[in-house]
């Protein structure tokens, strides 16, 4: 559409110089989305009442066609840059522009589809200062559109979405921004795509989820997309060593579109796979503090389980290395452990000493050897009691070490069997999964009541007024209130969990 939207805009110039590029895909993005549009009304308006040549005219429809399809399979992006002055606005005047010319079609539609007119009222109220000083709520303004750079899309898609019944009450429907007062108490709904829409997507239009639909990516396009194999893994690698998404002040999209990548590729067994899933443990692990850091913790094991016959040398080179922190260490010791009990009893003793005699040397990171030797007791031997034993003294040299095991510990898993953390996290695409999905966002919204109450003293009697919010609450995408300068769910949001 992109390339054909441009050529239309340079025709259309010839006939007419005002044409306006933002206002205009705004405009054919609202007769796409109404279940029947008016043809005669939108090419009288675009060409202010004179005669289009048929060509075109053709053109025009076929733009509106085309604009339809990306938005019957969530493709769609409204096109305005956001650096230039008031082109968000244009793009939203020409969008009201054909809800306008469109009144009838429209007023019978939100009938039907009720769940339809707070997007559009979000959309009046981006455009519209007085709307927003009028219901007294937190949806910016156009100028600040580059706060929530998909806002426009979303609620596009979703009118889309009511308007030609693709959704009911057991389906869920993408809600991207719900750190806004008008969907605060609404129902939490999630997109749901069909093998046939998913299989008529080429690899970048299932990149374009991968990146817009953050923790909300459903199951079937996150296996879809690994079902892609290597005509995939060139979009996740590109997507994993861009300095600018592992910013603090990267996009919900950005961000969460490197998890999903890593998510992916631990499904897909190549080599291609193998190189693109070490970036991603290199620049989460070398980082501990990254705030997707959390989301993997554990499941490294699993998620390098299809490509160990590529990364199993290169992880233990890692965990070998004493100029390397502690922390990718530990992990990358865990996935060769893992990898080795997976190969047999021979190459898994063989591993067990190779880490134990890693914990043994005294002149190692203590962090890295109390952190090991926590892992070898999950999978204890006799032969290794003594590194065991020595380590309870080295512990106890680093505060943040301390108590780590006690002898206590020690004969409990020496009188046990083998039970390894990563057989505990064994699945980390559950988090894919609907009912987690659904769980998250509520409590998203439950995290976001509890910082909207007012604090209120339990001796003072509560006051028989209609509490009125003296301050705007912290949405998620909102600077965090710590004074970081990081938005909030990348801060502090994400140390709650």
């Amino acid at each position: 559409m992109s390339d054909d939207f441009e050529l239309l805009v340079a025709a259309l110039s010839e006939k007419l110089p005002a044409v306006d590029a933002p206002y205009l895909h705004g405009l054919l993005a609202a007769c796409a989305t109404v279940p029947q549009p008016d043809s005669e009304k939108l090419l009288a308006d675009i060409s202010d009442q004179y005669p289009l040549p048929q060509s075109l005219a053709d053109n025009v429809i076929s733009s509106v066609g085309s604009l339809a399809k990306e938005l019957s399979t969530d493709t769609f992006t409204a096109r305005f840059e956001l650096a230039e002055n008031d082109e968000a606005k244009r793009w939203i005047e020409g969008y009201l522009r054909a809800v306008e010319i469109h009144e009838r079609q429209w007023e019978a539609e939100n009938e039907l589809h009720p769940g339809a007119a707070p997007p559009l009222l979000m959309l009046h109220t981006i455009a519209r200062e007085e709307f927003r000083r009028q219901l007294n709520t937190r949806v910016p303004g156009y100028e600040d559109l580059d706060e929530y750079p998909h806002l426009v899309t979303s609620l596009v898609t979703k009118i889309y979405r009511q308007f030609h019944n693709l959704v009911d009450d057991d389906e869920f429907l993408l809600d991207p921004d719900d750190d806004f007062d008008l969907y605060d108490d609404g129902p939490i709904r999630l997109l749901m795509y069909s093998e046939e829409q998913l299989a008529g997507m080429d690899e970048k239009a299932l990149f374009a989820l991968v990146t817009r639909l953050e923790d909300r990516l459903p199951m079937e396009v996150m296996l879809e997309c690994a079902g892609r194999k290597d005509a995939m893994v060139p979009l996740l690698f590109q997507h994993l060593r861009t300095d600018a998404y592992w910013e603090d002040d990267a996009d919900a999209d950005e961000h969460w579109g490197l998890l999903h990548a890593i998510f992916i590729l631990g499904l897909i067994r190549s080599d291609a796979a193998a190189r693109a899933l070490l970036e991603g443990f290199r620049r989460i692990t070398f980082a501990r503090d990254h705030g997707l850091a959390d989301w993997v913790a554990g499941y490294w094991p699993a998620l390098f389980r299809k490509t160990a016959e590529h990364t199993t040398d290169a992880l233990r080179q890692i965990a070998d290395d004493r100029n390397i922190d502690w922390y990718p260490r530990t992990n990358a010791l865990d996935c060769v452990l893992a990898d080795a009990m997976r190969q047999g009893s021979a190459e898994l003793e063989a591993s067990l000493d190779w880490a134990a005699a890693l914990c043994a040397d005294a002149t190692e990171d203590a962090g890295f050897r109390v952190i090991t030797t926590g892992s070898l007791l999950n999978q204890p031997r006799p032969r290794h009691r003594k590194i065991y034993t020595d380590m309870l003294s080295v512990q106890s040299t680093e505060s943040w070490l301390e108590n780590s095991f006690d002898g206590d510990d020690i004969e409990r898993a020496l009188a046990g069997d083998d039970d390894p953390e990563w057989l505990r996290f064994d699945n980390p695409w559950n988090f894919y999964a609907a009912e987690e999905i659904n769980l998250r966002q509520q409590r998203w919204r439950e995290e976001e009541s509890e910082r909207e109450q007012p604090a209120l003293d339990w001796h003072e009697p509560i006051p028989a007024t209609t509490y009125v919010r003296g301050q705007a609450k912290t949405g998620r995408n909102s600077p965090c209130p710590c004074g970081s300068g990081s938005k909030y769910k990348k801060c502090c949001m994400n140390k709650a969990h």
